[in-house]
């Protein structure tokens, strides 16, 4: 930040000393400029942020949506008779 500062102090001097003639705009034109950097990088955190978010959140409302786990069988394994024979599991004898 140091050199903008300096950048802006020189320019400054210059202008006031008649030696350039530039508009004020582009006398200070380092100030705003640093200043459209900073905001634009506060606005793409911002925005990749915020779509992470959303993003979570889709996938949170899309497994809802979708019934994550309907189907699943929910057993107590300690109700199961291990002495029952399932559909499955007939003596081949």
């Amino acid at each position: 930040m140091g050199k903008i500062y300096s950048a802006v102090v020189l320019l400054l001097i210059l202008k006031l000393a008649g030696l350039i003639k530039w508009p004020w705009v582009w006398v200070l034109c380092p100030i705003w400029i640093e200043a459209i950097v900073i905001l634009s990088f506060v606005i793409v955190c911002v925005l990749l942020v915020t779509k992470k978010e959303k993003d979570e959140d889709a996938a949170v409302m899309e497994m809802a949506l979708l019934g994550a786990g309907e189907g699943q069988i929910d057993v107590d394994v300690n109700q199961i008779d291990m002495d029952q024979p399932t559909a499955g599991s007939q003596n081949q004898s």
